[in-house]
């Protein structure tokens, strides 16, 4: 949750505050929740949390007479929490993109790739599991490396100049 608000709100501090006053109105709520544990409390949850990144979208003056009656102070967060959630939010991104990209490619490809890198499975276990030769194994994988790095850099070049 806190990189959704991240991601929205680009900004970590913002992102901390707002989960910190999702929770807070979670807890204050929580008495009338009638809902069952597990998904259903995840989804109220989410349902607070979309709320909460809405009024801050809209400036809410609710949302300004919440934090003073309350008598909470902004959530001080030193350079490193911020650099954590950054980081956090970055290697999320990360993850999808890769997931995304691995999920294009032909499946032969992706099972190989899957078996080779992800289950670290040698060429010949690979080929075996394949029904295929080793080397056949090889040129999968390596077409698929090659095919992710080329799709995969050229999107960080365009998150480069998007972003720096």
């Amino acid at each position: 949750m806190l990189l959704w608000f991240y991601r929205l709100s680009g900004d970590a501090e913002v992102a901390a505050e707002l989960l910190q006053e999702t929770w807070s109105r979670a807890l204050a709520a929580i008495d009338g929740y009638r809902g069952e544990l597990g998904r259903d409390a995840e989804l109220w949850l989410w349902g607070i949390a979309r709320r909460v990144a809405g009024e801050h979208e809209r400036g809410s003056e609710r949302e300004r007479r919440t934090w003073a009656r309350l008598g909470r102070r902004r959530l001080a967060l030193t350079d490193e929490d911020i650099e954590r959630i950054e980081d956090a939010a970055a290697r999320d991104q990360l993850r999808t993109t890769v997931k995304r990209r691995l999920d294009e490619l032909p499946q032969a490809q992706r099972e190989a790739v899957r078996m080779h890198v992800i289950c670290e499975l040698s060429y010949e276990e690979v080929a075996a599991r394949s029904g295929t030769s080793e080397q056949n194994a090889r040129t999968r994988v390596s077409r698929a490396l090659r095919r992710l790095g080329v799709e995969l850099g050229t999107e960080y070049d365009r998150w480069r100049e998007e972003n720096l």
